[in-house]
């Protein structure tokens, strides 16, 4: 079998000391993930579900760059929302577009190629160690920080972090009744603007103005189009290596 391409998800929680409570978390964010991607029957593009190594680490890998991203996304959204006491658990977050050598290799101990070496370059050197070019797209989340990166020449990993940068960012930026609506919205996708009002005690044009000044509509157009994005580009994966 010939080179298949794939996006790797590779999460290390910064200054993990509380290593007993880092791993508690870990694991029940991993079974929520890893519930709903059953849920939405997507495991068969999922290589490795999502996967603690070594405490302090979570590690998943997709055949889809898009789906990928739409794990990314949840992943993303849980860390933001775990607390113990009062603790924010920080992480730093690669992402990475490329190959898996051997795609029957399911031991992250073993597993090779350019998708997960992308994903740990990204993570532990781009977010770690060379720090002032990340920055620029993680200027709005202390405690999360998140780069895209591809070994693969060509590969045009800056337009993704800023679109990324751009969705993060306006999610961060919302207040807490803008993070409430929202929240309402993607958790109800049928609800109208007059049961949000009177679930939450203001008047319909009162939603209407929070969804406006929370950027949901751009925010969602510009998923849309970062999704779109990585199709193209797992699509000009395929084909060259069908060419090849």
């Amino acid at each position: 079998m010939g080179r298949q391409s794939y996006m790797t998800i590779a999460l290390d929680v910064k200054n993990s000391t509380k290593r007993e409570l880092v791993t508690k978390e870990l694991k029940e964010i991993a079974k929520k993930l890893n519930s709903r991607l059953k849920n939405e029957l997507i495991n068969k593009e999922c290589l490795i579900p999502f996967t603690i190594r070594r405490g302090d680490e979570l590690i998943a890998i997709f055949s889809s760059f898009s789906r990928g991203y739409d794990a990314y996304f949840e992943l993303y959204s849980l860390m933001n929302a775990v607390s113990e006491n009062d603790l924010r658990f920080s992480a730093y977050i690669g992402i990475g577009l490329g190959f898996i050598d051997e795609t029957d290799e399911t031991n992250l101990d073993f597993i090779n190629g350019s998708s997960i070496n992308s994903a740990f370059r990204a993570r532990d050197y781009y977010l770690k160690k060379s720090k002032s070019y990340s920055k620029q797209y993680n200027q709005y989340n202390k405690y999360i920080s998140t780069f895209v990166y591809s070994l693969e020449d060509g590969t045009p990993y800056e337009v993704i972090n800023h679109l990324l940068s751009y969705i993060n960012e306006n999610g961060e930026k919302r207040t807490d009744k803008q993070k409430e609506v929202v929240a309402l919205i993607e958790n109800n996708p049928e609800i109208t603007n007059v049961e949000i009002a009177d679930h939450i005690g203001i008047t319909e044009n009162g939603v209407y103005k929070i969804v406006q000044r929370s950027n949901y509509q751009l925010v969602k157009d510009a998923q849309f189009s970062l999704k779109k994005l990585l199709d193209f580009i797992q699509q000009n994966y395929r084909e060259g290596e069908h060419h090849a």
